[in-house]
Protein backbone atom coordinates (compact mmCIF):
# COMPACT_ATOMS: atom_id res chain seq x y z
CA UNK A 1 0.00 0.00 0.00
CA UNK A 2 1.20 3.22 -1.07
CA UNK A 3 0.66 6.60 0.71
CA UNK A 4 1.24 10.00 0.51
CA UNK A 5 1.29 13.24 2.83
CA UNK A 6 -1.92 14.47 3.07
CA UNK A 7 -0.88 17.48 4.92
CA UNK A 8 -3.49 19.92 4.60
CA UNK A 9 -5.82 17.82 2.69
CA UNK A 10 -9.76 18.97 3.75
CA UNK A 11 -10.57 15.49 4.84
CA UNK A 12 -7.32 13.76 5.89
CA UNK A 13 -6.70 16.86 8.17
CA UNK A 14 -8.92 16.02 10.66
CA UNK A 15 -7.73 12.73 11.29
CA UNK A 16 -5.19 11.64 13.90
CA UNK A 17 -3.26 14.47 16.24
CA UNK A 18 -3.00 17.96 15.02
CA UNK A 19 0.85 17.97 15.15
CA UNK A 20 1.14 14.40 13.48
CA UNK A 21 2.15 14.24 9.82
CA UNK A 22 -1.37 13.56 7.83
CA UNK A 23 -1.18 10.79 5.11
CA UNK A 24 -3.71 8.75 3.16
CA UNK A 25 -4.03 5.61 0.61
CA UNK A 26 -2.77 6.94 -3.22
CA UNK A 27 -5.99 6.54 -4.77
CA UNK A 28 -5.97 5.50 -8.79
CA UNK A 29 -8.86 6.25 -11.33
CA UNK A 30 -10.04 3.44 -12.98
CA UNK A 31 -8.71 4.73 -16.21
CA UNK A 32 -5.15 4.62 -14.87
CA UNK A 33 -4.89 1.28 -14.13
CA UNK A 34 -3.26 0.39 -17.33
CA UNK A 35 -1.08 3.19 -17.06
CA UNK A 36 0.29 2.41 -13.53
CA UNK A 37 1.16 -1.21 -14.91
CA UNK A 38 3.00 -0.08 -17.52
CA UNK A 39 5.23 3.10 -16.22
CA UNK A 40 8.41 3.81 -16.16
CA UNK A 41 9.77 4.76 -12.54
CA UNK A 42 9.62 8.52 -13.70
CA UNK A 43 5.83 8.19 -14.69
CA UNK A 44 4.96 6.98 -11.57
CA UNK A 45 5.51 10.02 -8.78
CA UNK A 46 2.11 11.78 -11.07
CA UNK A 47 0.05 9.39 -10.31
CA UNK A 48 0.90 9.67 -6.38
CA UNK A 49 -1.35 12.52 -5.37
CA UNK A 50 -4.10 12.90 -3.16
CA UNK A 51 -7.48 12.43 -4.27
CA UNK A 52 -9.66 15.55 -3.93
CA UNK A 53 -11.58 15.70 -0.69
CA UNK A 54 -14.82 16.59 -2.41
CA UNK A 55 -14.99 13.05 -3.99
CA UNK A 56 -14.45 11.59 -0.21
CA UNK A 57 -16.74 10.93 2.20
CA UNK A 58 -15.54 10.52 6.07
CA UNK A 59 -17.66 9.64 9.55
CA UNK A 60 -17.04 9.39 12.66
CA UNK A 61 -17.17 5.29 13.09
CA UNK A 62 -19.81 4.53 16.05
CA UNK A 63 -18.26 4.30 19.52
CA UNK A 64 -18.13 0.98 21.14
CA UNK A 65 -18.28 1.20 25.19
CA UNK A 66 -16.91 -2.05 26.44
CA UNK A 67 -19.47 -3.29 29.54
CA UNK A 68 -17.53 -3.57 32.86
CA UNK A 69 -16.00 -6.97 33.62
CA UNK A 70 -17.21 -8.52 36.48
CA UNK A 71 -14.21 -9.81 39.03
CA UNK A 72 -13.55 -13.37 39.09
CA UNK A 73 -14.07 -15.52 42.64
CA UNK A 74 -10.88 -15.82 43.80
CA UNK A 75 -9.87 -19.21 45.35
CA UNK A 76 -9.05 -19.66 49.05
CA UNK A 77 -5.91 -21.72 47.89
Amino acid sequence: MLTVNADGHGVMGRMHRPEDEKRMVAILASDEYDQWLHAKPGQIKALLRCWPAEDLVAEAAPLVRQQPQEAKQQGLF
